[in-house]
């Protein structure tokens, strides 16, 4: 099943389909792209429904952070990078986000 909705209000989509937890994220999302206030709506929409030690994954194609490691430190939240991927054209970054009190964790 194919579903469109805005990404900035995840809360509402979990919602409508009955979804009380995700245990991961996988995005895709040009979040690089996004106003600040978007990049922190798509972060919080998912981690409000994530289990405690759940990832956001996203695959970019940068090989920096698309959203900024210091904006993501004042929104609670870390970055690593979880693995480059060479073979791909162009080559693509896969990015970890977590919560910062979870950081310990990874």
């Amino acid at each position: 099943m194919a579903t469109l909705h805005d990404a900035t209000d995840l809360p509402a989509l979990f919602a409508d389909r009955g979804v009380q937890r995700v245990a991961a994220i996988v995005s895709t999302l040009p979040i690089l792209n996004f106003a600040p206030t978007a990049q922190r709506a798509v972060l919080d929409g998912c981690f409000a429904q994530a289990d405690p030690d759940a990832s956001f994954t996203q695959i970019t194609y940068l090989p920096g952070s698309p959203v900024p490691r210091a904006r993501l430190a004042a929104w609670g939240y870390r970055a690593e990078v979880a693995r480059f991927i060479w073979r791909n054209l162009p080559p693509a970054t896969i990015w970890r986000y977590s919560r910062a009190e979870n950081a310990h964790t990874r």
